[in-house]
C-alpha cells in the first residue's frame, strides 16, 4: 500500500512545475510514507479503479516539528486522470473530521485543487505554499525596487544576536496585528524554533536587516537548501517590515536583494507559504504558482 501511495504522489507532484522528479525520488516519498505511517490513527482509507490506487487518505498524530506542536494530518492525493471518482470519495472522508477541539490539518497539493471547493464549507485555506523562480521574480521585483540610499536606508546581513531579538520584535508584531494571517505562530514551539533558526542562520549570512540609520526596521531572510529531493537547489524566503515602512514598495526592494543572493548561490528555485493577500498579490506580480495548500477547520480561531 505505501508503494501504490507514493506512485500517487509521484503523480501528483510531477504536475507541479519546480519539481525535480530525480532518479531515486519514488524512494525518497515511500521513506516519508513509511514514517508518517508509523503515527497513523487508522488505516489508510483507498479507492482503487482495478489494481490501481487513484485516491488515498492516512490521518496520522504527531509531533510536527516545523509547527512545534501535536497535530492531526490528513495526508492526501487524488489522481487527475480520476478527478471525480477521487474527489467525492475524498469529500466523504473528510465529512465531519474539522469539528475537534484537536489541531487538526489538511495539506493538498495543488494539482488536486479542484477538491477545495467541496471542503469550504467546513475547512478554511489558512495558507498557500508557493513556488517560483528567483531569475524571473528578480527581474520582475527591480522593475518595483525602491532606491532605498535615497530613502536613508541599507540592508545588510544580521551580525549578532541583539539584531535577531530585533527581527524576532517585527516578526511577533506583525502577528499580533493579523494573527489568523501567521496562525502557525500560535503554536507552543514555533516562535522558539524560529528564534533559533535565525541565530544558526548568522554565520551563513542568511538572515538580513534593513536599517534606518542603527535602527532595525525590516527583515528579509533565505533558507538554502543546495539539494532538497523535491526542488533541487531551492531556498525559503520571508520577509518583514515594521508598520513605518509598510505599504511603501520596499517589499519589491527586500524581494530583489533576496532574489539577487539566491541566484548567486546556486537556487534555482524558492518557496514560501503564506495568506497574506497582499503578498498573494505580489506573488502573482514575481510570477510565482501553487504547491500546495494548507487546510484548517473553520472554527480554528488564532487568540
Amino acid at each position: 500500500m505505501i508503494s501504490d501511495m507514493a506512485k500517487l504522489r509521484l503523480k501528483v507532484l510531477s504536475g507541479v512545475p519546480g519539481f525535480s522528479n530525480k532518479e531515486g525520488i519514488e524512494q525518497v516519498i515511500e521513506n516519508y510514507f513509511s514514517a508518517v505511517e508509523k503515527y497513523k490513527v487508522s488505516e489508510p482509507q483507498c479507492l482503487y479503479e482495478g489494481d490501481q490506487l487513484v485516491a488515498y487518505m492516512l490521518t496520522s498524530r504527531f509531533y510536527h516539528r516545523f509547527y512545534g506542536n501535536v497535530l492531526t494530518q490528513y495526508i492526501m492525493d487524488f489522481d487527475p486522470d480520476f478527478a471525480e471518482q477521487g474527489i467525492e470519495f475524498l469529500s466523504k472522508q473528510l465529512a465531519g473530521k474539522s469539528h475537534s477541539d484537536e489541531f487538526r490539518l489538511v495539506e493538498l497539493h495543488a494539482p488536486c485543487a479542484a477538491l477545495l471547493e467541496p471542503l469550504m464549507e467546513e475547512w478554511q485555506i489558512a495558507a498557500t505554499s508557493l513556488g517560483g523562480d528567483p531569475r524571473v521574480s528578480l527581474k520582475r521585483a527591480q522593475d518595483k525596487a525602491e532606491d532605498l540610499g535615497a530613502k536613508n536606508l541599507e540592508i545588510r546581513p544580521a551580525s549578532s544576536l541583539e539584531e535577531i531579538e530585533r527581527v524576532m520584535k517585527i516578526k511577533l508584531d506583525a502577528f499580533k496585528r493579523e494573527p489568523s494571517l501567521c496562525w502557525y505562530w500560535k503554536c507552543d514551539q514555533y516562535q522558539t524554533q524560529e528564534f533559533m533558526r535565525m541565530v544558526n542562520s548568522l554565520s551563513k549570512s542568511e538572515t538580513y536587516v534593513l536599517l534606518e540609520g542603527e535602527k532595525v526596521v525590516g527583515y528579509g531572510g533565505i533558507a538554502l537548501e543546495p539539494q532538497n529531493a523535491y526542488w533541487g537547489s531551492c531556498s525559503g524566503i520571508d520577509l518583514a517590515l515594521t508598520d513605518k515602512y509598510r505599504g511603501q514598495g520596499l517589499s519589491y526592494s527586500l524581494y530583489s536583494f533576496l532574489f539577487n543572493e539566491m541566484t548567486s548561490r546556486g537556487a534555482v528555485f524558492y518557496k514560501g507559504a503564506t495568506a497574506n493577500p497582499g503578498v498573494m498579490k505580489a506573488a502573482a506580480y514575481l510570477e510565482r504558482w501553487p504547491l500546495f495548500y494548507q487546510l484548517l477547520p473553520k472554527n480554528f480561531r488564532v487568540q
